[in-house]
């Protein structure tokens, strides 16, 4: 029996002004993974201050880390900084789990990201429907090759 394959969608949520266009922006990613297969873990749709309000920031970590241990691939948006989204991209790499990460054309990204060993691919695009037209291509690719 097939081992059900996993996807953690990473990327910024504290501190944004685009913070519900991101977050639309991370169900597409998930949307992309699931017709695929995989299946995707958006952090804000199971573990969020606005459903949880009480959730305490132990509690969300540990959640977080366990999901990214459980997962075969990790897709980050980097476009924006944030330490959470560096944290859970070193664990992936601590874990041998590969990352997709992806930031708009005029945006500087960490070298350190950039650099990490666990990052396969750096999706840099235009806008929302470029980059998921972009991730759609690497997802098949990734799927045809058996890298996922």
């Amino acid at each position: 029996m097939e081992t059900k394959k996993q996807a953690y969608i990473s990327g910024a949520l504290t501190s944004v002004w685009e913070r519900l266009k991101l977050k639309v922006f991370y169900e597409e990613i998930g949307a992309s993974c699931e017709s695929r297969g995989i299946f995707p873990y958006v952090p804000h749709k199971y573990k969020s201050l606005d459903t949880n309000p009480d959730i305490s920031v132990e509690e969300m970590y540990h959640s977080n880390m366990e999901q990214v241990d459980k997962s075969n691939l990790m897709i980050a948006y980097v476009g924006t900084p944030s330490q959470g989204t560096g944290m859970e991209i070193e664990r992936a790499n601590k874990n041998g789990i590969k990352v997709i990460i992806l930031s708009e054309k005029d945006k500087s990204v960490s070298r350190m990201v950039k650099g990490c060993p666990a990052v396969i691919k750096h999706i840099v695009f235009t806008d929302f429907s470029d980059a998921k037209k972009q991730l759609d291509q690497a997802l098949e690719e990734l799927i045809a090759e058996n890298k996922i």
